[in-house]
This record gives C-alpha cells, structure tokens and sequence, in this order.
C-alpha cells in the first residue's frame, strides 16, 4: 500500500533548491505536487506528506496573501498559481485541476500528485468519480484523507495549529450527470494550456 508505505517512512523533510524548476535534494525524496485551496481538506492533506515528499503546492486562481500564508505554515517553500475559471460542473473543474497538475508535475518531474478529495461515505458512485479523476492524470494521484471523517480532519488541523477554515464540500467525491469526463474536458484543455503557459512559481 504506497500511502501506508510513506507514513511509515523515517524520511525527514527537506526543502527543495533556489531556482524555476525546483530541484530534489534527497535521492530518498519524491517530489508531489499537491493541490492547495483556502480549506482544510487540502491542507490536512499536505500535512500528512509533507514529512514524506518534497511538496510543493498549486492554487488555483490569483495570488492570494491567504493562500502565502497558509503555505508558509505549512512548511512549505515554494508555490504555484495557476490563473483558473471553473466550469460549471464540479468534476469537470475537479479534472481541469488534475489536468494541470499532471503537466506542472512532468515539468517538475514529480511523481504523485495530492488532493484533499474526501469521501463521505463510501459508495460505488464515489469510487467510480475517482477512478475517473484517476484516468485523466499520467501521475499518480494520493489522496491522504480519503475517507477520514470531519471530526477527524478537524482534529489533525487542531493539533497542527491550523487557522480556521472550512471543510470544502467541492472536495467531496460526489456524482454528477457527467457521463463522459474525458470528452466534456476537452472542451476545456486549450484553455487550460494557456492557463498553464501563464503559471507563476514564488519562493515563500
């Protein structure tokens, strides 16, 4: 099990080098790019890594004092923001993320990508939006909280002195009437490229 082999790890944190293109410095850390919004889901999340990959973070939208500030937190050293216009649909902006995520980690050569997607309770439903989120990434996708209850998301964010925030319900792995993913994302990705061409990476 990849996630319970990384919890398990005796791996210390490090930060990544000055530079465009963040460089590793341990041949025992793998990089992962892990989606960070202005909620607990995805911080919690990050926290549970961050003592076993070398993260580093992507917001979607404008740069946001918020968003710094929780990153530095965190821990974190560097950050990304991504301009984004979300769909109307939840999954098809969900997959929109997981889309850019994937590119920014092939140019970071990082090899997982990490979310605060959460299910609230388990349903074939859930799992089959998962596995759909899955298909559109060439990375792998670890989702650390996936189903971890609030209670228990809350208490991690007590214990690691978070600020307040809310449990995103976007982050919930629901259902929608989207019966092709890939092909309702299409619509989308030569908007996402420039989106990606447009990505600026701060040192925190």
């Amino acid at each position: 099990n990849l996630f319970h082999y990384m919890t398990k790890s005796n791996t210390k944190y490090k930060p990544c080098h000055k530079g465009y293109k963040t460089q590793n410095v341990s041949s025992f850390m793998e990089k992962g790019i892990a989606l960070l919004g202005v909620d607990l889901k995805s911080a919690v999340a990050i926290i549970m890594l961050r003592n076993r990959l070398e993260i580093i973070p992507i917001h979607f939208g404008v740069r946001n004092p918020e968003i710094i500030n929780l990153a530095e937190h965190l821990g974190l050293h560097y950050l990304y923001f991504v301009p984004f216009e979300a769909p109307k649909d939840p999954l098809v902006a969900r997959a929109l993320m997981v889309y850019l995520a994937d590119k920014i980690a092939q140019k970071e050569y990082a090899k997982f990508i990490i979310t605060g997607e959460n299910v609230p309770s388990i349903s074939s439903e859930a799992l089959s939006t998962m596995q759909q989120l899955n298909y559109i990434s060439k990375t792998t996708i670890i989702r650390p909280i996936f189903s971890l209850s609030e209670a228990e998301i809350k208490r991690i964010s007590k214990e690691n002195d978070l600020p307040l925030l809310n449990t995103d319900p976007s982050l919930d792995l629901v259902t929608t009437n989207v019966k092709n993913l890939r092909e309702e994302l299409s619509k989308y990705t030569r908007q996402a490229d420039e989106w990606y061409q447009q990505a600026q990476l701060i040192e925190l």
